[in-house]
């Protein structure tokens, strides 16, 4: 029987047939009686872990041993025996033995076992609590591809966050509270009110229990009425219920699933058809009090009343350990920066959206703030989450079908960021965040850049993995030391969060690079206490910014070369955890000198081009050509509230055709024409001479494109993976054909989209093998209602044909297409191990991978390959540590496939 180990050690299990009892300790100084008593009382082995999240594991006293094939089983124990051990069972008929250690310490009595020469291997016996893989009962589970992506309405298998393998972790805990800043909330709603927050120091008397200044807030706080019902009020108050879906919907055989769905939300009701600034920063304060993860999908105003609010969250909230603050950038699909949305802001982490497909939503914006991605919709199937009851919501029924944006992705990863809090209740806001940025999954990467420190300019870091960041381990370690000088300074990019330390008397040297004249912003992010001074590079000091608590420093007209920044804690303190942020506010933009006819940039269709206005009174100009007449569209769109005026003159700068505001998107323009053949001019400004951090601007041009003639599978223009190619359906009827080549088995990805957001153009893909008898799919609208997407899992080796034509339909009469490009992807890398190393315990494999695939890892055991593990594939880094006995050896092989 276990021995009694008297008051706070508390007894959770007891194995009989190993005599193996687990015990939990009220408190850490117990340890050293609860360890005398359990000494005293006849135990004879003593295993201590700390605690940590997750399933535990205790090694046992005893051994699994497999002998030698056709070794005497009376040797055997007369070995185990000679060692002090003894053999305790044969396993059944599986030729092993559990053997005890007896006297021996464990690791020494594995090491001399695995010396004899009749033993093939051996290894510890461990106890482990039972963990059963979760599966939801919830029947719209199914539909959450967001969640788990099996491949629904066609899309790409396995790119979703991993949520079932996070879940086997931890589906968090109703210590954990995401507060989300939105319209009214229906919390009576079946899959909410069981993971409603409630607040147990007040009472509904009332009577201001709990003294801090809202009288029986319960659930939440109406913000905009100043009342404690944070229910909607006006018809259209839909957002906040569908928010809550995919983040915290509970798990109770009803709707849908929410992936933090044992954490607790925290309604404030905020917005309505107008708020004011006050009422989101008192929001935030509330919020900062309660919450590990505060959550918000509406476009924030750049005050310094909000501002302030969301930096007292982050470094001082949760009891000084601060608040993650997770924001959605927007859906207007163009570049943002920093300045026009405090949700593109360093201080929050800040997310874009994908669709099914795994590339960035037509519609989500996209630039430096954005750190991570997840499921927003914009491909061939829309997300499933809550709506308002009966009909009050976006739809008829309790759930919405149609729900797409960066409002649904970002509650997402605010999901994800409130496991983490469970799993490690002593990490800060900048742990957290570090964790969930660092383990994301690079998305699109043969076609998008990503830099040296794994960011781009399309996708942040990638799509946020669950999985990835619950296993995350960090130990905070400043990985720029030593940089105590500017000798020693390391290089800070745009957009890019640094994690650092700041011991006391210690300095943090960075340096940067302009290339333009540019306004900047340097951040001491999630802390306080810290002084940061701007050198030239002569060293002179030419800018410093104090803590107020908080330090920022903002320097305009900056011309272009390198300068330095130190940063150092006031006084004798100490800063443990701090992120540096370098954000280039507004810049010249890479094709000036563009001021003037003369020095024009050549724009061609179909490609987006990324301009600024900077400083006041730029202006900016574009030319282009056409050998024949055709009818040209000319648009603008870019950061909130920007506001452009387009001109466009002939080659003898005579005016054709201008536009101010073009009602469809605010204050940007948009002007369409026919021209003559000949050389044209576009002037833009912005309409006050005001600067402007970002905006695109488009030309499309109804006309063949430059791969014509490739009318016919004989024509073909050949296209490789990661290509995007710029291509037009024109004139009515056309068709463009296009091959590629498969040397191998592989998975291909097809699809047709447009640089432009607001494109009204239709196409119709088909996949051929060989020739044209043999059609493999063929798509009308999979991608974004009008353009096309396939995805086969499985080509075999060979030559592919592609037939795209356009689809008459609204707005459009004729079967033409001005703008849109084809793109293809191959994943067909082959798997190659990329790093071997010895580790403590074991062998260290990775690899370079991709989540279309499986991974099946095998081992020679001397006269065959032996599969060893199955493993669902990563996109990037992918990871296996081989613990078993015997390794590491003098050699060993292994095999790596791809399924």
């Amino acid at each position: 029987a276990p021995a009694d180990l008297g008051p706070g050690a508390h007894l959770l299990f007891f194995n009989r047939r190993h005599g193996a009892a687990v015990y939990s300790l009220a408190a850490d100084g117990l340890l050293e009686d609860v360890m005398r008593r359990a000494r005293e009382g006849g135990m004879q082995r003593l295993s201590c872990v700390r605690y940590k999240p997750g399933p535990a594991v205790f090694r046992l006293e005893q051994a699994v041993v497999r002998p030698v094939a056709g070794s005497p089983p009376d040797e055997i124990r007369a070995a185990v025996q000679r060692l002090g051990g003894g053999v305790l069972r044969p396993l059944g008929r599986s030729g092993l033995y559990l053997v005890s250690a007896g006297t021996n310490q464990m690791s020494a009595f594995l090491s001399r076992l695995r010396s004899l020469p009749m033993v093939e291997w051996a290894e510890a016996d461990y106890l482990r609590q039972s963990r059963p893989k979760f599966l939801p009962p919830d029947p719209l589970f199914t539909n959450q591809w967001s969640l788990h992506n099996t491949g629904q309405g066609g899309g790409m298998s396995n790119r979703d966050v991993y949520a079932q393998t996070a879940w086997d972790i931890t589906r968090g805990t109703s210590a954990v509270v995401i507060a989300v800043l939105d319209d009214g909330f229906d919390i009576d709603h079946e899959d909410l009110n069981p993971v409603l927050y409630s607040n147990s120091a007040e009472v509904a008397d009332g009577a201001d229990n709990d003294g801090n200044g809202y009288t029986d807030d319960l659930y939440g706080w109406d913000f905009h009425d100043n009342d404690n019902d944070p229910r909607p009020v006006t018809a259209d108050e839909n957002h906040g219920t569908a928010v809550l879906g995919s983040m915290i919907a509970a798990v109770n055989g009803t709707g849908v699933v929410g992936i933090a769905h044992q954490c607790r939300f925290l309604p404030l009701r905020v917005f309505g058809e107008f708020y004011t600034d006050s009422d989101v920063a008192e929001a935030l304060d509330y919020a900062a009090r309660t919450a590990g993860v505060i959550a918000i999908c509406y476009y924030l105003d750049p005050s310094e009343t909000i501002f302030s609010a969301i930096r007292r969250a982050t470094a001082l909230g949760r009891n000084g350990k601060g608040c993650l603050v997770c924001c959605a950038l927007g859906n207007d699909g163009v570049l943002r920066r920093y300045s026009r949305d405090l949700s593109a802001s360093p201080e929050v982490l800040t997310v874009s959206g994908l669709s099914n497909y795994d590339r960035r939503s037509w519609f989500a914006d996209f630039g430096p703030p954005v750190e991570a991605m997840a499921a927003a919709g914009g491909g061939s199937l829309a997300l499933a989450t809550t709506d308002r009851r009966g009909s009050g919501g976006y739809a008829d029924g309790d759930y919405y079908f149609e729900w797409e944006g960066t409002s649904a992705s970002a509650p997402i990863v605010a999901g994800i960021a409130a496991l983490l809090f469970c799993r490690h209740p002593d990490w800060t806001a900048l742990q957290v965040r570090r964790a969930l940025v660092e383990s994301c999954d690079p998305t699109d990467w043969r076609a998008q850049a990503y830099t040296n420190e794994g960011k781009s300019l399309e996708y942040g870091f990638g799509r946020a993995n669950a999985h990835a960041a619950l296993l995350y381990e960090q130990e905070w370690t400043d990985e720029y030391e030593p940089d105590d000088s500017w000798a020693a300074a390391s290089a800070v990019c745009d957009g890019r969060l640094q994690f650092r330390s700041l011991p006391s008397g210690d300095q943090d040297w960075v340096y940067f690079d302009l290339a333009q004249t540019s306004d900047v912003r340097v951040t001491a992010v999630g802390a306080t206490g810290i002084v940061v001074t701007l050198y030239d590079s002569s060293l002179t000091a030419i800018a410093a910014a104090s803590p107020s608590p908080f330090t920022v420093l903002t320097r305009s007209n900056m011309a272009p070369g390198r300068y330095y920044a130190a940063l150092t804690a006031t006084g004798t303190a100490a800063v443990g955890r701090y992120a540096l942020h370098f954000g280039i506010l507004n810049l010249r933009d890479g094709y000036e000198p563009d001021d003037s006819s003369a020095n024009a940039s050549l724009i061609q269709p179909g490609r987006r081009q990324h301009h600024t206005f900077y400083p006041s009174g730029d202006q900016d100009w574009a030319t282009f050509t056409l050998t024949n007449s055709a009818y040209v569209e000319i648009l603008t769109l870019g950061e909130i509230d920007g506001d452009t005026i387009l001109w466009l003159y002939d080659a003898g700068l005579n005016p054709v055709a201008s536009n101010d505001d073009e009602s469809s998107y605010t204050y940007y323009s948009y002007l369409a024409t026919q021209l003559n053949a000949g050389q044209y001019f576009i002037r833009l400004k912005e309409y006050s001479d005001d600067p402007l951090e970002a905006y695109s601007l488009i030309l499309e041009i109804h006309r063949p494109d430059d791969y014509e003639p490739n009318n016919s599978l004989t024509q073909a223009t050949w296209i490789s993976s990661g290509q995007r190619l710029a291509c037009s359906l024109f004139p009515s009827g056309d068709v463009d054909w296009f091959g590629f080549t498969l040397s191998n088995d592989a998975a291909v990805l097809l699809l047709t989209d447009s640089s432009n957001p607001y494109s009204v153009g239709d196409t119709y893909l088909s996949l051929y093998s060989g020739g044209t008898n043999h059609l493999i799919a063929e798509n009308d609208d999979g991608n974004s209602s009008y353009f096309s997407a396939i995805f086969e899992p499985r080509l075999t080796a060979g030559v592919y044909y592609v037939r795209v034509h356009g689809v008459a339909g609204y707005p459009e009469t004729i079967e033409t297409n001005p703008n849109h490009y084809l793109a293809l992807d191959i994943f067909d890398a082959a798997a190659r191990f990329t790093n071997i190393t010895r580790a403590p315990e074991g062998i260290a494999l990775q690899w370079s991978g991709d989540a279309a695939w499986h991974y099946r890892l095998e081992d020679f055991d001397g006269s065959d390959w032996v599969t060893r593990t199955n493993l669902e594939g990563r996109v990037g880094p992918n990871s296996w540590v081989d613990t078993a006995p015997g390794v590491p050896a003098p050699a060993h092989w292994y095999r790596l496939s791809t399924q």
